[in-house]
C-alpha cells in the first residue's frame, strides 16, 4: 500500500523526456530541472508541464533549440509555447518582421509587459534602414494598438536622425512630441540603432 501512495504522488514522467531524469522522479525539484536542463530534446514544449517550478525555463530552451527557421516551428507557435513574457521577446527579436507596423502589431499581441520594449527594438530595426520622410510619414499616421509607444520612440527619428515630423494621428503625434522635447532638452538620449537586436537571416 505504501508503495502505491508513493508511486501516486511521484509527477508523470512525460513522453520525449530523456531516460536521465526518471532517477529523480521521486524528487520534484530537482525532476523539474533536470527536464528543463534537457528541454531541447522533448518532443513538445507541453511536456514542460513536468518541470514544476522550472517550466517556464523549460519552455524557452524548448523554444531557443527551434528559434531557427530549419527548425519547422512557426513563429506563433514558439509564442505560445513560451511560457513568459521575456521568451516570447526573444522570439519576437529573433523572427522580427520587416514592417514596423507588422511588428508593432505582434507587440502588441505577444509581448505583454515587453511591448514597450519590443516596439522600441522594432523602431531601431527600421532607423537602421536609413528611411525617408515619406516612409516615416506613413507610419506616423498609425493610430492602432501600441501607437503611444511608436510615438515615443519614432521621436528618435525625428530628432536623432532628422527625418520628417512627429506630424501624424492624435495618439502618436501627442507621445511623439513630448519625447522629441525631451530629447532636445537632453533630458533623454538618443539610441544608436546599429545596437537594435538583429532578427534571423530568413531563407
Amino acid at each position: 500500500m505504501l508503495l502505491l501512495l508513493l508511486q501516486a504522488c511521484q509527477p508523470e514522467v512525460p513522453a520525449g523526456a530523456t531516460e536521465g531524469c526518471r532517477g529523480y522522479a521521486e524528487i520534484p525539484d530537482v525532476y523539474g530541472y533536470c527536464v528543463a536542463s534537457l528541454a531541447g530534446g522533448l518532443t513538445d514544449a507541453a511536456h514542460c508541464a513536468a518541470a514544476g517550478a522550472w517550466e517556464d525555463r523549460c519552455r524557452a530552451r524548448w523554444v531557443e533549440a527551434r528559434l531557427q527557421p530549419g527548425s519547422g516551428v512557426s513563429t506563433e507557435a514558439l509564442l505560445t509555447a513560451c511560457g513568459d513574457a521575456d521568451c516570447r521577446l526573444d522570439v519576437l527579436d529573433f523572427r522580427a518582421e520587416s514592417a514596423l507596423l507588422v511588428q508593432v502589431e505582434r507587440c502588441g499581441a505577444w509581448a505583454e509587459e515587453n511591448a514597450p520594449h519590443c516596439v522600441s527594438h522594432a523602431v531601431q530595426r527600421w532607423r537602421a534602414a536609413r528611411p525617408s520622410a515619406a516612409a516615416l510619414a506613413s507610419v506616423t499616421a498609425w493610430d492602432g494598438i501600441l501607437a503611444d509607444w511608436l510615438g515615443h520612440h519614432l521621436a528618435e527619428a525625428v530628432v536623432c536622425d532628422q527625418v520628417g515630423t512627429c506630424e501624424g494621428s492624435p495618439v502618436l503625434q501627442r507621445a511623439c512630441e513630448r519625447a522629441a522635447s525631451a530629447l532636445r532638452a537632453g533630458e533623454s538620449t538618443c539610441h544608436n540603432p546599429s545596437n537594435a537586436p538583429r532578427p534571423m537571416n530568413k531563407p
